[in-house]
């Protein structure tokens, strides 16, 4: 039961920045209204917002704890992805997809494929975090993304896998096993090269080792470790 049980929690760090921003930018209105909307699964509201906007809304719901209902959900998931086409940044569509594994509510199919087509585009704008943030969020709505798609993915992820902290590079692998992808050798080496100049805890460690394995890498016949922490 590796996957289900070794899976690691994703921060979320870009996204909560963001809700930070929000409840900031909105504290004296938008917000405890929307609070309050949701709270009482009334009235939909903010949906004439750009999808910048609206994976800001979203990431404030994913921290706040609030539970929407699947109407409110679907519509303000909808509205969002029609505002694509103004151009929302990269790290917006990621912020959203984020919250929406947060708050447990899988977009339809033609929406998420319309998500990942947009992320595409952008995947080298992302940063590391932002990078783990979409891969954690994919495998927690349990959705294997295509095989073009992973390619574009899996070259941002060494390009940046030196810049990611122990927990970020953790989720990506996690993520990784769980797409069954197929990296080739050097790949693997790099992002392995990446976790053993991290000090990496106990349970982090055994994560990135079951998904090493579980992408056709075996650490130590190849003399490579990770320096283990608390």
């Amino acid at each position: 039961r590796a996957a289900s049980t070794s899976t690691s929690s994703s921060t979320g760090a870009s996204a909560c920045i963001l809700a930070a921003a929000s409840l900031q930018k909105y504290q004296q209105q938008q917000l405890p209204q929307l609070a309050q909307a949701i709270a009482h699964r009334q009235g939909i509201i903010l949906w004439q917002s750009s999808t910048q906007q609206l994976a800001d809304v979203f990431a404030f719901i994913a921290a706040s704890g609030l539970q929407p209902s699947q109407e409110y959900m679907a519509t303000g998931v909808s509205k969002a992805v029609d505002r694509l086409a103004d151009g929302a940044p990269t790290v917006s569509v990621a912020t959203l997809l984020w919250s929406l594994a947060r708050l447990g509510f899988k977009p339809h199919p033609q929406l998420l494929h319309q998500l990942l087509a947009a992320l595409q585009r952008g995947l080298h704008l992302l940063s590391s975090q932002d990078l783990a943030d979409v891969g954690w969020a994919l495998c927690t709505l349990k959705h294997r993304p295509g095989s073009a798609w992973l390619g574009v993915y899996m070259q941002q992820v060494a390009s940046k896998a030196a810049y990611m902290s122990e927990q970020a590079l953790t989720d990506t692998l996690w993520a990784l096993a769980c797409f069954a992808a197929q990296p080739d050798r050097e790949w693997l080496k790099l992002v392995l090269l990446a976790a053993g100049k991290l000090e990496v805890s106990n349970r982090n460690a055994a994560v990135m080792l079951w998904a090493m394995q579980q992408l056709g890498f075996q650490p130590q016949a190849e003399g490579w470790g990770l320096q283990q922490g608390a």
